[in-house]
């Protein structure tokens, strides 16, 4: 059991591998594609990365907290204002929902906020509790989309085009 990697060791990958030690603020550029990273949450040290090919975007958040906190503002604005796609892993929506008064959790939430605030074309939502049923993210995406209707929950077999 070799992490991050678990549950297959690098040493049965069969490729050429390359790593680089990548810190927020810093832009890779590989080939015509750029990768931008940027710190996103200074209580978890996590980043995300704003990815460019062309005229395209795609900007993938992960650990949004409850409250994007003031000196992490700036770094997630930066990775996602006007991207095509905004990918984001918030913690796990409530277990009653239906049954609050607020819906969507407040992690939820932020990230709305985040992608009306910075122009995101399509937002995607890539966690979700592994006991939810179908019926119950049935009702959050009918949420998500009366809240926003460029929102969805990913899901199994997904394709999203951003042109």
């Amino acid at each position: 059991m070799l992490l991050p990697h678990f549950p297959y060791p690098l040493q049965v990958m069969q490729s050429q591998l390359q790593f680089y030690h990548l810190t927020p603020n810093q832009v890779v550029a590989i080939d015509d594609v750029t990768v931008q990273i940027g710190l996103i949450n200074n209580i978890q040290k996590s980043i995300g990365y704003k990815i460019t090919w062309s005229e395209y975007s795609v900007a993938y958040i992960t650990d949004l907290q409850s409250k994007i906190d003031d000196s992490d503002v700036e770094g997630v604005i930066r990775l996602t204002q006007g991207v095509d796609l905004l990918i984001v892993n918030p913690n796990y929506i409530s277990s009653d929902f239906g049954d609050s008064k607020t819906p969507i959790d407040s992690y939820w939430e932020n990230a709305l906020d985040l992608a009306r605030t910075t122009g995101v074309k399509k937002l995607v939502f890539s966690n979700h509790h592994p006991n939810h049923h179908d019926d119950f993210l049935d009702r959050v995406q009918a949420a998500l989309k009366s809240d926003l209707e460029k929102a969805s929950l990913a899901r199994e077999g997904m394709v999203i085009s951003i042109n």
